[in-house]
């Protein structure tokens, strides 16, 4: 993938468990929105651009059946080629989905990490996830742990 667009679910989540170095160790960098920019509400490291969807038929309606960093993300990926979107949320994703986006969620992003060994203790990981509130189900914890 020659971009990576994160929304801001993803920013979040590895900011509060202390992996947030994760995306630019996997991906060097990382594109938001201004939106993603803005809903994240912390300063971004320099290594996260941030650009602007084109404005289109496409992302008026996007805008209207979802937040503004979930439309303007997906916007901006529709129009990047090759680009893939990290997304959690699952209107979002089934949006990504039909229009046929490289689309992975957070959980994605951490098993690329334990695969390449970026995550020795996933045991750690899964506990910040829970602490952090983000909803994992047992059997996304179970496979996480044994991956």
């Amino acid at each position: 993938m020659n971009v990576v667009i994160a929304d801001t679910s993803c920013l979040i989540v590895l900011d509060r468990i202390g992996q947030l170095l994760l995306l630019q160790r996997l991906f060097g960098e990382v594109t938001v929105t201004e939106a993603v920019r803005d809903e994240y509400g912390n300063e971004l490291p320099s290594w996260v651009h941030i650009c602007q969807p084109t404005p289109s038929e496409l992302l008026d309606e996007l805008m209207c059946r979802l937040d503004r960093g979930e439309a303007t993300s997906i916007a901006l990926a529709f129009f990047t080629p090759n680009s893939l979107i990290i997304m959690d949320e699952l209107k979002g994703r089934r949006t990504c989905e039909t229009l046929e986006l490289n689309t992975v969620g957070t959980l994605g992003v951490l098993l690329m990490a334990r695969q390449q060994g970026l995550l020795p203790n996933m045991g750690e990981v899964v506990d910040g996830l829970r602490i952090a509130g983000f909803r994992l189900s047992p059997r996304l914890a179970e496979i996480l742990l044994q991956s």
